[in-house]
């Protein structure tokens, strides 16, 4: 391998090694399914404008959707992927759900998802979309590149994938071995491991491409380019005045009198006043609104979080939360309004104002890169769709509908992967 060809692959894969992570962690995140739609004949309205090609046409027992180049796209591609974000979805749910209700995210659950994941028209568009996309750029990089180092880029990513990407799918897939996960793959996505391997390198290799191709110095801001964009975009940086908050309150219809009333909230107010030197006057209020205040905020210990001036229901409470005569963490006076009788304590206030631009210029640069990298790579999946063939076979949700019942997990493609 000469020296011109050896820089190129050494460049190549560093871009792979930033690429690779970004990609490990997109795999947590579903497409967003708002992007496109689907016309009444069936045929697909796609960000590239393909060339849809008039009849419908499937190789023999490959169940192709279309094609970008020399690439099938293969319905065990799309739908591979799908599941995926299947069955991290249904994992997230039962992690997230009470002790009590885990029980039932069982068999019968995981099938009504993924089939309402796989119906899921938009979803399913936008998975096939994004998939063409990812074509695009790794014909262009097969087309491009010498079969040698085609082949060590290969073998630099199955490295890749038997170390940090399989330990990441493996937690992920709450698995604890590779044969657990093998399992997972089988049963639950109807798939493989080696289809995930060839999606990810193949993903990776995309990735790395366009990064390679577009180049940094084309969307990185200058300073003043950060400055103009927080000018132009002062008000997303402006900071309404708001308040962090403590709350006890005793409401009038629990009580046969005000008197009653009175007499309970002042009680509560000298606890927290009692017990503020020996465990902090927070502490003491959340503890005592825990177990004697009458409203929303007492299982919280009173705590009220953020609150901007003006939102509140009662006047009096939003009155007395903004004076200049409540310092930050004394206890107000007992407050009386339509509903009851409270008690507050202001534990941190914010000025009206603006974030400083030192503090949001990062999250600009951020911005700034996003918006231009998008833009490039438009342009560039653009070019690339008008030297590489993107036909997407046309199928009505009817016929969709049938091949949900006949997926064939060994589908091979003509041109026999």
């Amino acid at each position: 391998m000469g020296k011109t060809t050896r820089r190129t692959a050494a460049g190549l894969l560093g871009v792979f090694l930033f690429c690779a992570a970004a990609f490990v962690s997109a795999q947590e995140d579903a497409p967003r399914a708002d992007k496109v739609s689907m016309n009444d004949d069936g045929a697909y309205n796609m960000k590239i404008s393909p060339s849809v090609m008039s009849s419908r046409i499937y190789y023999e027992g490959s169940e192709t959707l279309g094609r970008v180049g020399h690439e099938a796209i293969l319905k065990r591609d799309i739908f591979h992927q799908i599941r995926k974000y299947a069955y991290l979805e249904f994992l997230r749910q039962k992690d997230e759900a009470p002790e009590g209700e885990k029980e039932k995210f069982d068999e019968k659950y995981w099938n009504g998802l993924s089939r309402e994941f796989l119906a899921n028209e938009r979803f399913y568009t936008q998975v096939l979309e994004e998939y063409i996309c990812q074509l695009l750029f790794y014909n262009d990089y097969l087309m491009t590149r010498s079969k040698e180092e085609i082949e060590e880029q290969k073998k630099t990513l199955n490295k890749a994938f038997d170390g940090e990407y399989l330990t990441t799918l493996i937690e992920q897939m709450h698995c604890q071995t590779r044969d657990e996960l093998e399992d997972v793959y089988k049963e639950k996505l109807e798939s493989s491991l080696d289809e995930e391997r060839r999606l990810f390198i193949q993903q990776t290799i995309s990735s790395s491409w366009v990064a390679y191709n577009l180049g940094n110095d084309q969307w990185m801001p200058t300073s003043h380019d950060l400055r103009r964009y927080y000018e132009r975009h002062r008000d997303e940086y402006r900071k309404e005045e708001k308040v962090r908050w403590q709350k006890m309150s005793v409401y009038f219809s629990n009580h046969p009198t005000r008197e009653e009333a009175y007499s309970k909230i002042a009680y509560m107010g000298n606890a927290v006043k009692s017990a503020a030197s020996r465990e902090g006057q927070e502490s003491a209020f959340a503890k005592v609104a825990r177990t004697d205040s009458e409203d929303m905020f007492a299982s919280k210990g009173g705590s009220c979080g953020w609150t901007e001036r003006g939102k509140l229901s009662s006047a009096e409470i939003d009155r007395a939360l903004f004076s200049d005569d409540l310092p930050v963490g004394a206890l107000s006076r007992i407050i009386e309004d339509e509903s009851g009788l409270s008690i507050i304590c202001v534990l941190e206030r914010q000025k009206e104002g603006w974030t400083p631009f030192i503090e949001v210029q990062e999250d600009i640069a951020k911005r700034i890169k996003d918006e231009r990298l998008r833009s490039l790579k438009s342009k560039y999946e653009a070019e690339l769709a008008k030297r590489f063939a993107v036909q997407i076979y046309k199928i009505s949700p009817e016929e969709r509908k049938m091949q949900f019942e006949s997926t064939s997990r060994n589908a091979v493609s003509a041109s026999g992967r």
